[in-house]
């Protein structure tokens, strides 16, 4: 007897997978096989799709984006970023701004570790070490300008900046602050005073009575 042959394309099963399962669903054309996105689009006729494949194949609702990716301004005060090799100096700038202006500090000592919290969420004022041990810091602070409007859409510009530096950059204070990004050198050891001077025009004072931020 000769062989049956089947008409192109013919239909493969696969007997060992459909214990306790219709056959039908492990009926698969040669046709498909070789076009598997094409098949995935459209199914042969005769056999119907599971619940679940349906489900699979729906329209999922679009996720919804970060609040930086919208320009949703976060509730709560307004940021301000302390990058500085010196913990003291981290501890004395915030608590000190927190106590006196309308702020909510983030310190780090580690100039990787601003770059990315800058891409995080939006800052109101930077504070950033010259001599970050990782970084220089007009290096670091020419990276977020570049990026910041990138991440944080509707700002324009990277958020002004306070230059922290020794008694050896005095020389260069014209030159740090030609931009008008660049509000103020501070230098160490720090001026709580002056610091508060600086900020002022930036930050709004904390109301009578109001805690320290959280």
């Amino acid at each position: 007897m000769p062989p049956r042959r089947f008409p192109r394309p013919f239909p493969l099963c696969i007997p060992q997978l459909s214990r306790g399962i219709p056959s039908a669903w492990f009926w698969v054309s040669k046709s498909r096989r070789r076009h598997p996105a094409s098949a995935a689009a459209k199914p042969a006729a005769g056999i119907p799709l599971p619940a679940v494949a349906i489900k699979d194949h729906a329209q999922a609702p679009d996720e919804a984006a970060p609040a930086a990716t919208q320009g949703i301004i976060p509730a709560g005060p307004p940021l301000v970023l302390i990058a500085h090799a010196d913990a003291a100096l981290l501890r004395l700038a915030s608590e000190s701004l927190e106590a006196f202006l309308h702020c909510k500090v983030r310190t780090t000592s580690s100039a990787l570790t601003a770059f990315d919290r800058t891409l995080q969420e939006p800052y109101r004022l930077l504070l950033i070490d010259l001599h970050l041990p990782d970084l220089h810091g007009e290096l670091l602070y020419d990276l977020i300008s570049r990026a910041y409007p990138r991440v944080h859409p509707g700002r324009l510009t990277a958020p002004p900046v306070f230059w922290l530096g020794t008694p050896a950059d005095q020389p260069r204070q014209d030159q740090l602050t030609r931009e008008a990004r660049t509000k103020a050198l501070l230098l160490t050891p720090l001026n709580i005073q002056r610091l508060l001077t600086a900020a002022g025009p930036i930050l709004d004072e904390k109301p009578p009575g109001g805690s320290r931020a959280s």
